[in-house]
């Protein structure tokens, strides 16, 4: 299924630049991406637009990532699955936007989940669609390494959140809890999480 997908050059897929755009023109019509049109998910995908512009001004990989960018020798597909609403996404993928800007041997191509869900459906964790997902290609249609849909500390809380007892904490406090985290954080889990992948699968 993803090596079809490969192969008819990612039908529907667009580069970073276009996905902000896309973004912006469904924010101008007070929508999201996706299937789920609610108020809820249109105001989290306008506050993750400015999230992602804060990001992609703010962000510096650290120097032994680069470095390992930097040895890829040979082409390879970066793919990433995504969508305007989800926090995760908006924290994770502008890093992963710098990491393939660093090797013009990697290719950058974005996908939305609600529309691409033979994709997605290869991805699941712990049976959900949890977003965003990174899947490396190489030009064999190989898949080299995947990651998502979050670093790993972030991961144990959403489990831990989701497997509470009732009554839950309310959302607004886990939400607020996640934010907490990633501000903290200043993406160094997933820079340290991707360059250890990288070195274990493309050395």
């Amino acid at each position: 299924m993803l090596e079809q997908f490969v192969e008819d050059s990612c039908p529907g897929s667009m580069n970073y630049e276009e996905y902000q755009e896309l973004i912006a023109k469904v924010h101008a019509e007070d929508k999201t991406t996706g299937d789920n049109q609610s108020d809820m998910y249109v105001e989290y995908s306008k506050l993750n637009e400015h999230r992602m512009r804060r990001l992609n001004k703010t962000i510096r990989l650290n120097a032994s990532l680069v470095d390992r960018i930097k040895s890829i020798a040979e082409e390879q597909l970066w793919l990433v699955i995504t969508e305007a609403w989800c926090g995760d996404a908006a924290q994770n993928l502008p890093i992963v936007v710098k990491m393939a800007e660093v090797n013009d041997k990697i290719q950058l191509r974005l996908i939305l989940r609600d529309e691409h869900p033979e994709i997605m459906n290869l991805y699941l964790t712990n049976g959900g669609k949890s977003i965003p997902k990174l899947i490396a290609i190489d030009t064999d249609n190989n898949e080299l390494f995947h990651w998502g849909p979050r670093p790993e500390p972030m991961q144990k809380i959403v489990v831990d959140y989701h497997n509470s007892p009732e009554p839950k904490a309310p959302h607004s406090e886990y939400v607020l809890e996640v934010q907490k985290w990633y501000n903290a954080d200043k993406t160094h889990t997933i820079q340290n999480e991707l360059e250890s992948i990288l070195s274990k699968n493309l050395s």
